[in-house]
């Protein structure tokens, strides 16, 4: 009976008759199954057992063709004339009736909540009633964490639904899927931590899931730094992976997730500058699209309004292509890196160590007497002590920037305390022995070589300076102080005993200090 009752109300959802001079054939069905079960033992039992059999199979086939338009809820049926579009009361009065549908199989073994294509928009509604009856196992979430049968990449639900395209409707499908996305989310069927376990952002790394890829990244923005495919960074992964995709270029990722990262990570370039077994995103596009097309699409996602400081960073990262970058951002040339307390680009690069004397000597030559004598906001030191702290201490360099204002080097020693803490008192003894090393070839360099004049020093006892041991046990004391602007006589220099000294001696590089 309770079978009869069930196909009677399955009858008035499907048709949704709300009044009929006749009743349909299913009502006339299940009144007339309701009187034959009323009747009970009075009808003869071979008729009575054909027709719990007819019911068996009756409801059998009504589960059945449930669960088969379960799988095309998307396609439209004409009724009267007219198309009729399924609406979420009638899917969910249908799952009401026969629940079994949610788990009916098709063809391929996928379950309704799997039939992407065909039931994408009760796709969100599939998965909360079948959350509630655990269809696809307990803590599946309706299904959407059960993998899809016969996908050769092992996608779950989720991950097929960040990935999927059409491309007879690239757009549409994107628009559509975002949709669901956003519904999955709404409902806490989708959760943030998602997007970095299961690597939804490298499944949307396609120009046809471009709107779910920005999602995805808005609702985790460090999945864009974290996330990894097979160990590859997700920027690395947009440039090095194949794009068959209709008529999508390789470089659109690259494109995509950069402008993503840039508008997540303004301080990091969108992780342009990221190294990947030694090599940046940068050169890495460079390689692959050719500098023309990987300058075009960086400098599409960095417009010129950006005050992002592009050129600080391609100096520290790839001083080799530095030319390239001052030729697409002239107006980065000027901007200071507010990511480090206003650092300039000159200081930048003379905190890089990339530029020598020997290699460019106009750059020394040409810098202003204003960016000599202005102390490098994130070090806390001049420009002639950044050159010399690089590893190479590029001593040309220094006399050159020295000669321009050689009373920085006494500025220097009274504000040694003020250095910046990431260097502290490390820093002041490492620039002070360069210091002490600068001092030493002024006096005892050959002459042709000076480009500071050795009288322009007075030294004396009081103000000596300890290098530390080189090659043996020994303390060598360099009385090293600049005189305030007095050019004494070269007999009035007090020096103690200089033995050879090495470059190697004291470690100069920046990066001995982090």
């Amino acid at each position: 009976m309770e079978s009869i009752f069930s196909v009677e109300s399955s009858s008035q959802m499907l048709r949704s008759l709300k009044s009929s001079l006749r009743d349909s054939p299913m009502r006339r069905l299940a009144n007339l199954l309701l009187r034959c079960d009323n009747s009970g033992e009075n009808l003869p039992v071979e008729l009575r057992d054909q027709m719990n059999a007819f019911s068996d199979h009756t409801i059998d086939d009504f589960q059945k063709k449930a669960g088969r338009f379960m799988h095309n809820l998307d396609v439209h049926q004409k009724e009267h004339g007219r198309v009729h579009v399924h609406t979420e009361q009638e899917v969910e009065k249908l799952i009401d009736l026969f629940p079994s549908s949610l788990t009916y199989l098709d063809d391929r073994g996928k379950l309704p909540v799997q039939a992407i294509n065909k039931s994408k928009k009760f796709i969100p509604l599939l998965a909360h009633k079948g959350m509630i009856r655990d269809v696809g196992g307990k803590g599946m979430r309706g299904g959407l964490l059960c993998e899809i049968p016969r996908d050769r990449q092992k996608k779950n639900t989720l991950q097929s639904i960040a990935n999927t395209f059409n491309f007879k409707a690239i757009e549409t499908h994107d628009k559509e899927l975002l949709g669901i996305l956003q519904s999955l989310y709404k409902r806490g069927l989708l959760v943030k931590k998602d997007i970095q376990d299961m690597s939804l952002l490298s499944w949307a790394i396609y120009p046809t899931s471009q709107r779910r890829f920005h999602f995805l990244a808005s609702l985790d923005p460090i999945a864009l730094k974290k996330t990894k495919w097979k160990g590859v960074p997700l920027i690395h992964q947009s440039i090095t992976m194949r794009l068959s995709r209709g008529s999508f270029e390789d470089y659109q990722s690259f494109e995509m997730v950069l402008k993503c990262g840039v508008e997540h990570y303004p301080d990091k370039l969108g992780f342009l500058f990221r190294k990947y077994k030694g090599k940046t995103a940068c050169e890495v596009a460079i390689e692959k699209f050719g500098k023309d097309i990987a300058m075009a699409c960086i400098r599409r996602c960095i417009p010129q309004s950006s005050e992002n400081p592009i050129l600080h960073h391609a100096m520290a990262s790839v001083p080799n292509l530095m030319t390239d970058f001052i030729v697409h951002f002239p107006e980065a040339t000027y901007l200071r890196n507010k990511y480090q307390n206003n650092r300039s680009l000159f200081q930048a690069i003379l905190a890089s160590g990339s530029k020598t004397f020997g290699t460019d000597p106009y750059f020394f030559m040409s810098a202003t007497d204003l960016q000599i004598a202005e102390k490098d906001p994130f070090t806390g030191v001049f420009p002639f002590m950044l050159a010399a702290a690089d590893s190479n201490s590029d001593l040309d360099g220094v006399f050159t920037l020295l000669r321009r204002n050689p009373d920085v080097i006494e500025l220097s020693r009274y504000e040694s305390g003020r250095l910046n803490s990431k260097f502290g008192e490390a820093a002041s003894v490492k620039c002070f022995s360069v210091m002490t090393r600068l001092k030493t070839m002024v006096l005892a360099g050959p002459e042709d070589r000076l480009l500071v004049p050795r009288e322009r020093y007075s030294f004396t006892a009081a103000d000596n300076i300890v290098l530390p041991p080189a090659g043996r046990e020994r303390e060598d004391r360099i009385a090293a102080s600049p005189s305030s602007g007095k050019y004494p006589a070269p007999e009035e220099v007090v020096i103690r005993p200089i033995e050879e000294f090495s470059g190697n001696d004291v470690d100069t590089s920046i990066s001995s200090l982090e």
